[in-house]
């Protein structure tokens, strides 16, 4: 059977979308989390990098876009673990191409260190075959493991629909800003992303909140 024809006979409601995975867990904490630290660190970078020497040309902005990259790691992780069981084999494939974007972030933000202090010595302006496959490349993973994991994510409804699609539109934002280099639009792209994730971080750990909470045993 079509894996999408059989998730389509199975009944997800609002209170079970972002509890997929059980929120009661600490691992499940960490990812809701990660949700929203990941973008919101990003955003910082990305202002950090406007005002400093420019996208991907500051040194501060580069290392807080590691460290923002790490919570991006756990953010996917979380995402496809619940879609997972209605979507196995896209959960399989985007693994891949999710840890490939991380990969592509830890080495931009490398480079934006290093071009900061020296710029000779930047891969980025070595227009090589090495800068083409270990930036350029991985770089592109980035836009398509977020415009297919909020296009997955809303045509499931494991998430609020508006919630996949904001995650999608704010993949397709990242390209389109970073690489004329339009820092409005990089902010607005990251914006999008925090508006998209961060709820259902917050869904994840407000899951666990109400789950704890046990209700007062009946001495009647």
């Amino acid at each position: 059977m079509n894996v999408d024809s059989a998730f389509n006979k199975t009944d997800f409601t609002a209170d079970s979308r972002v509890s997929g995975t059980d929120p009661a867990t600490p691992t499940s904490r960490l990812f809701g989390a990660a949700m929203i630290l990941a973008p919101a660190v990003s955003l910082v970078s990305t202002v950090v990098y406007v005002l400093g020497g420019g996208l991907n040309e500051d040194q501060a902005g580069g290392v807080i876009q590691l460290y923002g990259v790490v919570a991006y790691a756990v953010a996917i992780i979380g995402l496809l673990r619940l879609l997972e069981r209605p979507l196995p084999r896209f959960s399989a494939v985007f693994t891949a191409l999710g840890m490939m974007t991380v990969a592509a972030g830890v080495g931009f933000g490398m480079d934006s260190i290093v071009k900061a202090a020296n710029p000779a010595a930047a891969l980025s302006e070595s227009h090589s075959a090495a800068a083409t496959l270990a930036l350029v490349v991985p770089g592109l993973t980035f836009p398509l493991t977020w415009i297919g994991l909020g296009l997955a994510l809303a045509r499931t409804a494991v998430i609020p629909r508006w919630s996949g699609y904001a995650i999608a539109l704010g993949g397709l934002l990242f390209p389109v800003a970073r690489i004329p280099g339009i820092d409005a639009l990089a902010l607005i792209a990251d914006v999008v992303l925090l508006a998209g994730l961060a709820p259902v971080g917050l869904s994840i750990l407000a899951s666990r909140e109400r789950r704890s909470v046990r209700p007062p045993v009946s001495t009647g």
